[in-house]
C-alpha cells in the first residue's frame, strides 16, 4: 500500500498543453519484449486497464489491447492489428470505461480533473482512493491479491452511489464500508451510473 500511496502523493498538478501526463500499458521497452498486456498482466488486465482510465492523466490504448489482441506489434515497424470477427467482452469494458471517463468530471484531463485521494483500507491487500470534483464523485478500489477479497475502506462520508460493475445503487457507510471484489479485480464507484 505504500507504494500506491506514494504514488498518489506524487501526482502532477495543472498540466497545461502541450503537457499531459499519459497513462498506459504499453511502451517502446515493453514492445520490444514483443509481448502482449494479455501476456504480461495476465488476470490483471482489466484492472491495470481501469487505473489508466481513473488515475490522473489521459488513458492510452494501444496495440490491439482493446480487442484483446494476441499478436505483440514490432515496433516501429509496419503491422497490423487483426480484429477478430466477434468482439471479446474486454471491448465492452473499454467502451465503459471511455464513458466512465467522459462522464465524470472528477475523472477530466489536466488541470480540469481532480487529484487522487488514497482512501484508508482494513488489508495491504485493498488500494482505494477517490476523486472528487463539483458534484463528480468516484471512488476505485483495487484488490491487489491472487484471492478473491472481502476488505472494508473508508470513503470519508456515508454514500449512495453507483457500482461500476452492475450499474446498481449501492449505499456506502462512512467508515468501514464492506466490499468483496475478485482476485486482482476492481470496483469503481460514481454518484450517476455510467450509461
Amino acid at each position: 500500500n505504500v507504494t500506491y500511496n506514494a504514488l498518489l502523493a506524487n501526482q502532477n498538478t495543472g498540466f497545461v498543453a502541450p503537457t499531459l501526463a499519459l497513462n498506459h500499458l504499453s511502451s517502446y521497452a515493453t514492445m520490444v519484449g514483443l509481448k502482449t498486456e494479455t501476456a504480461r498482466f495476465g488476470a490483471a488486465l482489466g484492472t491495470a486497464a481501469a487505473l489508466t482510465f481513473t488515475l490522473p492523466g489521459a488513458p492510452m490504448i494501444f496495440q490491439g489491447q482493446e480487442v484483446a489482441s494476441i499478436k505483440a506489434l514490432k515496433p516501429y515497424d509496419a503491422d497490423f492489428i487483426v480484429w477478430p470477427t466477434k468482439l471479446p467482452a474486454v471491448y465492452a469494458t473499454y467502451q465503459q470505461l471511455i464513458k466512465l471517463k467522459k462522464a465524470n468530471e472528477a475523472l477530466f484531463n489536466e488541470k480540469y480533473g481532480a487529484q487522487a485521494v488514497p482512501l484508508v483500507t482494513s488489508t495491504p491487500g485493498l488500494f482505494a482512493f477517490k476523486r472528487t470534483k463539483n458534484k463528480s464523485n468516484v471512488i476505485v478500489v483495487v484488490n491487489l491479491t491472487k484471492k478473491a477479497l472481502t476488505a472494508k475502506f473508508n470513503p470519508g462520508a456515508a454514500l449512495t452511489m453507483f457500482a461500476f460493475s452492475t450499474d446498481k445503487s449501492v449505499k456506502l457507510a462512512a467508515t468501514n464500508a464492506a466490499v468483496t471484489i475478485p482476485a486482482l479485480g476492481y470496483e469503481i464507484y460514481t454518484a450517476v451510473a455510467v450509461k
